[in-house]
């Protein structure tokens, strides 16, 4: 048995390649610019590592299913067999959606608590970032009532 997953084109394409992140590094650094390209060379190595990331966990999970054993005592039916197979095969595709879930939302998560400045160094220019981890209360001291801001 061997299984042949088809990931996405973009994880399969040369936008995740190194050539491709080299060259948009050289084109990068020889100016600073002031749109979106000032922080394009993080955005394709993050979309390199999740493709990878990907593949390793799609990797993990088809060696982790063709090592299963299967034994039976007597000799299993074949419509048995396809069934039982199909249920193995779909909890197999689910726990791997279920786990690669999870490390998304790991890396969700790291993203909000170290809150990562991704905007263009210039002077004057703020980008406008914020994952709203933190709360402000103000209070009214005549009434003592605190509300969020």
């Amino acid at each position: 048995m061997s299984f042949s997953p088809i990931l996405h084109q973009v994880c399969t394409s040369d936008f995740i390649k190194d050539s491709w992140i080299a060259l948009l590094t050289a084109i990068t650094s020889q100016n600073t610019p002031l749109d979106w390209s000032g922080n394009i060379v993080s955005q394709f190595q993050l979309l390199s590592v999740l493709c990878e990331l990907a593949n390793v966990t799609i990797d993990d999970a088809v060696r982790r299913f063709l090592e299963r054993p299967f034994v039976s005592l007597q000799v299993v039916p074949k419509i048995s067999f396809d069934d039982q197979l199909a249920a193995a095969i779909n909890q197999c595709i689910e726990s791997t959606i279920i786990y690669f879930g999870l490390l998304i939302d790991i890396i969700h998560l790291f993203t909000q608590v170290d809150q990562p400045y991704t905007g263009v160094s210039s002077p004057g220019l703020v980008p406008n970032f914020n994952a709203k981890l933190i709360k402000n209360y103000l209070t009214n001291e005549s009434s003592n009532q605190q509300s969020a801001s």
